[in-house]
């Protein structure tokens, strides 16, 4: 509940999904960031299916987030395969990406 309203807040609408899949196409994956941190703020990559790995994906990841900040928005990268992760926190980069961690049972985060 608002407490100078006593109305009940209004949720706040879960962030989109990005499924990124191999092979990737870097150009149409940055108008779609660009597009939905304009209209969303936060979006949610999904990693799941993505085959994408070394620096090759951590240069693609690290991209799409710029982009996401240049419109006004931000990533949060979930199923980032254990290797990938790695390296991202090797790098520094796994709180700027925004890595979830695993949910408890997975080896991937969420």
């Amino acid at each position: 509940m608002d407490p100078e309203t006593s109305t009940p807040a209004e949720p706040r609408p879960a962030a989109p999904v990005l499924r990124l899949s191999s092979p990737a196409d870097p150009a149409a994956l940055h108008r779609q960031v660009a597009a939905l941190a304009r209209s969303a703020g936060t979006l949610v990559i999904d990693l799941d299916g993505f085959a994408g790995e070394g620096f090759a994906a951590v240069e693609l990841l690290a991209r799409l987030a710029l982009t996401a900040r240049r419109h006004g928005g931000r990533v949060r990268l979930r199923g980032v395969p254990d290797e990938l992760g790695a390296l991202l926190a090797a790098l520094g980069l796994a709180d700027a990406l925004g890595v979830s961690p695993p949910d408890p049972g997975t080896s991937h985060g969420r």
